[in-house]
């Protein structure tokens, strides 16, 4: 099957990103990619070509697309890990408005988090990065890092074309786990305010902090192993295994979180 052509739109009447094309994956190079990345053989059999007529906002029920540069440059594994999926759920964004970047960003703290023993979620990501609407691409969002809060430097400077290539995957237990309700699938025009947390940092998190912080970590210092055994971790260790933060507590009504943990 011949991959479409990156001058081939395929927006679809009811998008709101875009322009949209159609994907310049082939069979040979999901296959190439499969083996590249070492994505599980299950997941790579639930994967599927897009259809010209379907763009990566409109497409068939019950798959996520995702684009080639996530597993490549990015580290994605699956099944997705579940701090991934929770922290897309409160922002309310589908996994293909993440530029590559935040998704780097986003991977790289759960994988440096539970190298070091703890497993993470939603108040710990949302600690750590602020989101923005991209300042490149129309309806994708971008992360940086809150002050004091970098833990990832030497991130890629740029992705050339990194939008073009891009296949769907299967809702499936091995490639979102027991999250498939949880992935949005509906693609926003900007994040959801629960991301902004109501929150003050704990004692547990500076903790937490001080300890991953320990000398600086390069993006190019990660490789598809790290990711991969990180996960795996994840997945299959025991809950006393692996360390994992309180809630923080409420702010007081009316109070700043930054202002305070300034």
């Amino acid at each position: 099957m011949k991959g479409g052509s990156s001058k081939d739109l395929c927006t679809r009447p009811n998008d709101i990103a875009g322009p949209h094309y159609q994907s310049t994956c082939t069979l040979q190079s999901l296959n190439r990619l499969g083996e590249l990345c070492q994505i599980p053989a299950e997941s790579m059999r639930d994967s599927q070509m897009p259809k010209p007529t379907e763009s990566p906002e409109d497409h068939r029920p019950g798959f996520f697309y995702v684009y080639e540069i996530y597993f490549k440059g990015c580290g994605l594994t699956f099944s997705l890990p579940g701090a991934l999926v929770r922290y897309l759920s409160a922002l309310e964004i589908a996994l293909p408005q993440l530029t590559p970047n935040f998704l780097r960003s986003i991977l790289g703290i759960i994988t440096i988090a539970t190298e070091a023993g703890y497993v993470i979620g939603v108040p710990e990501l949302n600690e750590l990065l602020s989101v923005r609407s991209s300042s490149k691409k129309v309806r994708y969002f971008s992360a940086y890092p809150n002050a004091n809060r970098n833990l990832i430097s030497h991130l890629p400077n740029k992705d050339e074309n990194w939008h073009h290539p891009w296949l769907l995957i299967k809702k499936t237990p091995a490639s979102v786990g027991n999250l498939s309700d949880l992935l949005p699938s509906k693609w926003t025009t900007k994040p959801g305010r629960p991301f902004i947390a109501s929150t003050l940092p704990t004692a547990e998190f500076a903790e937490f902090f001080k300890i991953v912080i320990e000398g600086e970590t390069l993006w190019n210092s990660f490789t598809f192993d790290s990711f991969i055994k990180a996960n795996h971790k994840l997945r299959s260790s025991l809950p006393e295994q692996l360390l994992q933060l309180p809630l923080p507590p409420p702010l007081p009504h009316g109070a700043s979180a930054r202002a305070i943990a300034t």
